[in-house]
């Protein structure tokens, strides 16, 4: 598999995926991308230079060589899917360990750093599970798309991946219940697509179908939302599906649906839209101080851009 780089437009466009979901700088400053199509993980050096690839029947990083400068690659058509199944998501936990969420067969994998299988967590718990992120507690929380509602996991310890409660249905706080239908009231969600910690510790969910973002404190109580409504002016959004925390505080939201990213502040006001960025159903984005990264997933691609 070879992957591309040029610039496009002021942008760095990284291209050959299948379709890019899941985005990651690990600790040592490496991207990570998932692809749902090719069932499998690109991580790439600090510099862009070497690519690996975790994927297939591999159990290792296997080394795909040098991505390939000045080089533009189609998208490439889906396979059929090997150790995972749809991933969609990947997160680093304190200890190293990496966690990949798979979404057609729903599985979270816990991984070494050679990539080698650890363990597996969330079974019976799982049925349509869309990212995965780690708060400052220690907890992996898993936005359930098909069960309205975020579950939270032990990630730290001698515990790690106990169960620890599910947030939704219009209840305050991570409770027994694992499962809800979808619901427009406070504290429900309509098919949520990421739960992200902010600076202080509360809780921004994605509501995706809800078409806004739900705030929570750390213990799970509502504190309320933002977004206008369903549409494709500023500051409303069309399916909302990810949130990153800039160092600032300033938070990013991709908004699926208007094919563009939009920033807030951290009580909610719109601040700036990133728009004209050539975007078709972009999933994940990470803000940066200096640079943001898109998975533009429809397009097969993913940007980087200076902010």
């Amino acid at each position: 598999m070879q992957i591309g780089l040029h610039e496009e437009n002021g942008m760095l466009c990284l291209t050959g995926f299948g379709r890019p979901f899941g985005l990651l700088k690990d600790s040592s400053g490496r991207l990570l991308v998932t692809d749902m199509n090719l069932h499998g993980v690109f991580r790439f050096s600090n510099n862009l230079g070497q690519i690996e690839w975790l994927g297939g029947s591999n159990d290792n990083w296997v080394s795909l060589g040098a991505v390939q400068r000045d080089q533009t690659f189609a998208q490439k058509t889906a396979v059929a899917p090997g150790r995972f199944n749809g991933p969609h998501s990947v997160c680093e936990l304190e200890s190293g360990l990496l966690a990949v969420l798979t979404y057609y067969t729903p599985r979270l994998f816990l991984l070494d750093r050679s990539g080698a299988a650890r363990s597996e967590i969330g079974r019976g718990h799982l049925k349509g599970p869309a990212t995965i992120t780690l708060d400052s507690r220690g907890r992996l929380l898993v936005a359930e798309y098909a069960s309205n509602s975020i579950l939270a996991f032990e990630g730290r310890g001698a515990a790690i991946g106990c169960f620890l409660g599910g947030l939704g249905g219009g209840r305050d706080g991570f409770l027994s219940d694992a499962s809800f239908s979808a619901d427009q009231k406070q504290g429900a969600f309509d098919r949520p697509h990421m739960c992200r910690e902010v600076p202080g510790g509360d809780l921004l969910v994605a509501d995706t179908w809800n078409h806004r973002i739900q705030r929570f404190n750390s213990d799970g109580k509502w504190l309320g939302y933002f977004g206008k409504s369903a549409g494709g002016q500023p500051g409303e959004y069309c399916g909302p599906v990810a949130i990153s925390v800039s160092p600032d505080g300033s938070v990013l939201i991709t908004d699926w649906g208007n094919n563009r990213l939009q920033w807030f502040d951290n009580i909610g006001n719109l601040l700036s839209m990133e728009e004209g960025r050539g975007l078709s159903k972009p999933y994940d984005a990470l803000a940066f101080e200096d640079q943001v990264v898109a998975a533009d997933s429809e397009n097969g691609r993913v940007l980087l851009w200076a902010r």
